[in-house]
């Protein structure tokens, strides 16, 4: 029997959201200041906009992320095939080194100004649930995807580990953004071994040394190993301000606009300079906000 796992990706992804959007209902973490039918448009038009950039790819280089694991896996190129390494040795290597690739990327795209004028769109979010994981530019997509081509390419990734990486790629992606209260000990023993909501909302904070920290995607050993770990925020968890402080006004809630915000300036549109920002560490040479001249508050 042949088995299709692009259902069964989807399969899980579904699963997935609906139980944590159930969990996010039971047990929220935060009260959230915006309707949830404004924000999830905008973040799951992302969805869409994403899944038609990702169909396009696909049809222009049929060679996508697993298809290309399985093609190179069938000539047997790559490291992992040339020094033979056992099929779990190659797993946990293409699992480790995926990973490592996606933190990579990600601190990248907070210290380098053109890709940061891409990742700000996932940052822009004003209250953080399950959706924020979806609300990520078309060309940041693209990024990540190339750097865990490339990954693949050397290594010669199990078309399977690569397979298995995407699926709980996808499920921790919103499991880390979701909005549900685990519990302080059963967060401190979770975030041991995953990146827990706690932890990476911190990265979600408007205040600077926050959002460059806590980088890691599906693991905080990353974070740990090269110090970028934070336990906890400056404020509560419950209080603390998510978003930049840039944009604070209805253009954060408008896909259109968001699509078109790498490519353009902020004059004009809402913003909060607020005496918050003299605390702000100044975001130095690689990483220059883009801000209005227009104060509002939020």
């Amino acid at each position: 029997m042949t088995i299709n796992w692009g259902l069964v990706q989807l399969g899980v992804f579904l699963s997935a959201f609906l139980a944590l959007v159930v969990a996010e209902r039971i047990w929220p973490r935060r009260t959230l200041s915006i309707e949830l039918i404004t924000r999830w448009s905008a973040n799951m038009g992302f969805t869409v906009v994403n899944a038609a950039a990702s169909a396009a790819m696909r049809f222009l280089a049929p060679a996508a992320i697993v298809g290309a694991a399985f093609y190179i896996q069938n000539h047997g190129y790559g490291l992992l095939p040339a020094t033979g390494a056992p099929v779990w040795v190659a797993a946990v290597v293409t699992f480790a080194a995926l990973d490592l690739t996606l933190y990579g990327l990600h601190v990248a795209c907070h210290r380098v100004v053109l890709l940061w004028r891409f990742h700000r769109v996932h940052h822009v979010d004003l209250d953080v649930d399950a959706t924020t994981a979806f609300r990520s530019h078309p060309a940041e997509c693209l990024a990540s995807q190339l750097c865990k081509l490339a990954a693949i390419v050397v290594l010669g990734s199990p078309a399977l580990a690569v397979l298995a990486y995407e699926i709980v790629l996808n499920a921790f992606a919103m499991f880390s953004h979701a909005n549900i209260r685990l519990g302080e000990k059963t967060d401190r023993a979770l975030r041991i071994f995953i990146v827990t909501p706690d932890m990476h909302r911190i990265h979600h904070s408007t205040y600077q040394p926050e959002t460059d920290s806590n980088y890691g995607v599906v693991t905080p050993l990353w974070d740990r190993l090269f110090a970028t770990y934070m336990p906890a925020p400056r404020d509560p968890q419950t209080t603390m301000k998510l978003g930049l402080d840039e944009l604070r006004g209805r253009e954060a809630t408008n896909l259109f606009w968001l699509l078109t915000y790498p490519f353009i300036s902020l004059k004009g549109v809402s913003s909060d300079t607020s005496s918050e920002q003299a605390h702000l560490k100044p975001l130095g040479a690689t990483r220059v906000p883009v801000t209005s001249s227009l104060h509002t508050s939020a």
